[in-house]
C-alpha cells in the first residue's frame, strides 16, 4: 500500500500550509526591514536637544537625586545636573488642560529648573525657569511650539490655563 494511495484533501492541505508558511516568512522579513529602518530614522532624528555627552541615571526615589548631586557636584568633568521623571519623548504623562472653558489633553513632563539648559533646548520665546523662585516652582510652565500652535497663540508668554485646579502661566516656549 505504500505510496499508492493518495488522498486529494491532503494535497490541498499541504499546499495551504506551505502558502501560509511562505507568507509568514515573507511578512517576518518585511517587518524586520521596517523595524531596522525605523530604528535608524529615530536615532538620526533631531529631537530638539543635545543628546550627546548626556548621561541618564535611573533612580528609584527622588531623594537619591540629592545624594547623587552632592557626590558629583565637586567633579570638574560634569557641566550640570538636572532631574526629570522621564526622558523627552518617553512615557510623558497625559493631563487635562482647561483653557477658555474648554478641556484638552496634553502631554506633560516634570523637570528641574535647569533641565532645559543642560540639554541645550532653544528657548524660542520667553525664559528658562528661575532656580528657587517659588512662583516658578508652583505656577510656571514652559511649553513647546506645537502646544502654542494648537491653542493658536501668536504670543504664548503670560497665557494662563488650568491643570486640575491649579493655574499655570506660560513663561517660555521651546
Amino acid at each position: 500500500f505504500r505510496g499508492k494511495i493518495q488522498f486529494g484533501s491532503r494535497k490541498i492541505f499541504s499546499r495551504m500550509l506551505l502558502t501560509f508558511q511562505f507568507t509568514l516568512a515573507f511578512l517576518t522579513i518585511l517587518l524586520g526591514i521596517v523595524m531596522i529602518n525605523n530604528a535608524s530614522y529615530l536615532s538620526n532624528l533631531d529631537w530638539g536637544y543635545q543628546k550627546e555627552h548626556t548621561l541618564v541615571i535611573p533612580l528609584e526615589e527622588a531623594s537619591q537625586y540629592d545624594l547623587l548631586e552632592g557626590a558629583l557636584s565637586s567633579s570638574n568633568i560634569i557641566n550640570g545636573m538636572s532631574a526629570s521623571k522621564h526622558l523627552v519623548g518617553q512615557r510623558n504623562r497625559i493631563r487635562m488642560v482647561e483653557y477658555e472653558n474648554e478641556k484638552h489633553e496634553i502631554f506633560t513632563l516634570g523637570v528641574s529648573d535647569n533641565y532645559l539648559q543642560n540639554l541645550d533646548f532653544n528657548i524660542i520665546e520667553g525664559r528658562h525657569f528661575i532656580k528657587d523662585a517659588v512662583s516658578d516652582e508652583k505656577q510656571a510652565v514652559i511649553i513647546n511650539q506645537k502646544m502654542a500652535d494648537y491653542f493658536k497663540w501668536d504670543a504664548a508668554i503670560n497665557k494662563e490655563f488650568k491643570i486640575d485646579t491649579a493655574r499655570f502661566t506660560v513663561v517660555g516656549v521651546v
